[in-house]
């Protein structure tokens, strides 16, 4: 009988308990671990938003540079037609000042669309940053802000996606 009773006795109800046990204290670490990855998350989406902004604000100052540039390309231009008086100095002039413009209008329009693209971005972080998401992203939601596939990172795992509960 006793032996019965050291199979069956506390030994058996202790297992019972360790499993409760440690079942809340997988809860307790796996609630710590989202909490790091939000924070986390939330860290690494600042930082990005501040990195965006700066490049921001270095593509605008691009642009008043090439539009700057541009003036004192216009005003040589002109200078040195207004040295000669001729109908085709003239006619030269113009066409020289219609280049010039051509490409500094591309070089801005460049330098625009690179702007745009980062306002795009700074937007999506602020909507993760506010809790929507980003908009019309699907599992991989990181390349919206990354430029990238994030195909085989779970999102989750992706550093600047908040991980969803």
């Amino acid at each position: 009988m006793s032996s019965s009773n050291i199979g069956s006795g506390s030994g058996g109800g202790h297992g019972g308990s360790t499993s409760s046990s440690s079942s809340t204290k997988n809860d307790i670490f796996l609630g710590f671990k989202k909490a790091s990855q939000r924070l986390a998350s939330a860290v690494a989406d600042t930082g990005a938003k501040t990195l965006l902004k700066t490049d921001m604000v270095f593509l605008e100052r691009d642009i008043k540079s090439r539009k700057q540039a541009f003036g004192i390309e216009i005003y040589d231009i002109l200078a040195s037609n207004s040295l000669s008086s001729s109908t085709a100095s003239a006619s030269l002039c113009s066409e020289e000042v219609q280049l010039a413009f051509d490409k500094c209008k591309s070089d801005i329009e460049a330098l625009e669309n690179k702007l745009h693209t980062k306002k795009l971005e700074r937007e999506a972080i602020d909507n993760i940053l506010a809790g929507g998401g980003v908009p019309g992203a699907g599992a991989g939601a990181g390349s919206a802000i990354e430029g990238g596939g994030g195909g085989a990172i779970e999102d989750k795992e992706t550093p600047g996606i908040p991980a969803t509960p």
